[in-house]
């Protein structure tokens, strides 16, 4: 990962675990946590239909669409407005992007 496709408040896989970005650094980052990690060290948490229903995730505005290549961003009746979204990350900052507010991702109770 490159630490220009990330933003506060992405999940990533580090050290084997999920963990939420609170800051960026050059080659660092800093996760809610409060524990600190390198860039390098960072994986994509993958982006699946299990992780969207634990997740509830709403569209709303935001059409999310997939096909037998993946997710994708929609206009709807599979009009794609983005590249293939492979991972969560990737998905928080397309919907920043077009909404202008932060993709909560809180886990089903």
């Amino acid at each position: 990962m490159e630490a220009n496709e990330l933003r506060k408040g992405n999940i990533v896989n580090w050290r084997g675990e999920r963990a939420v970005i609170s800051q960026i650094w050059e080659v660092e980052v800093v996760f809610k946590c409060g524990e600190i990690g390198m860039i390098d060290d960072l994986r994509p948490v993958p982006l699946s239909d299990i992780w969207l229903i634990a997740h509830d995730f709403e569209r709303g505005s935001f059409i999310l669409e997939k096909d037998d290549k993946g997710y994708y961003y929609s206009a709807g009746e599979g009009v794609k407005l983005s590249p293939y979204i492979e991972s969560v990350h990737q998905l928080q900052n397309l919907y920043f992007a077009h909404n202008l507010k932060e993709l909560l991702c809180q886990k089903r109770k």
